[in-house]
């Protein structure tokens, strides 16, 4: 999300296109990528290119809160939804760690260190726990369909679920 520019949020279709990505270059600065995290170098095919659907009451208040950057005048260089206008660069993933710790330790919201890729485990292993199909969340992930990374390190099972499914069985 740190990532999106206005330019890839459709307000008709509540899409967002995720071509891109913040990531760093060879001294550890953060920069705006061309292309997501699965660019193919060898077939130059961006393998993570998608579009992410925003009009379900899931993301509700994401998409109130892009409408309401997109009504604002954006006045940066990448265009960007989410920028640091005081320090005039990007709001990096690590100050959104940052501040994710900090809530974590004030409100003692999980015994895991929260992260944002954290969140993204969690996401990911509800949506499985739902029944959503794993090609459409290796789509949402970003990861190439038939991948063994969505199951194998992304999707965790827990004892809840396992006791839920293990009902169904009398």
């Amino acid at each position: 999300m740190l990532a999106r520019s206005k330019d890839d949020y459709n307000r008709d279709t509540q899409e967002f296109n995720v071509h891109n990505t913040l990531t760093q270059d060879k001294k550890y600065r953060v920069i705006l990528g061309e292309h997501t995290k699965t660019y193919n170098k060898k077939t130059q095919i961006d393998e993570g290119q998608r579009f992410l659907p925003l009009n379900y009451n899931l993301f509700s208040e994401l998409i109130d809160i892009i409408e309401e950057q997109c009504n604002k005048k954006i006045i940066n260089i990448y265009n960007l939804l989410f920028w640091d206008y005081e320090k005039n660069t990007f709001i990096t993933p690590s100050e959104v760690n940052s501040w994710l710790k900090r809530l974590n330790a004030k409100y003692n919201i999980s015994k895991l260190e929260l992260s944002t890729h954290r969140l993204r485990h969690t996401a990911l292993t509800y949506w499985k726990e739902l029944g959503i199909d794993l090609s459409a969340i290796q789509y949402l992930a970003g990861h190439v369909e038939g991948s063994d990374i969505t199951e194998g390190v992304y999707i965790e099972t827990s004892l809840e679920f396992v006791k839920k499914e293990m009902s169904k069985i009398s």
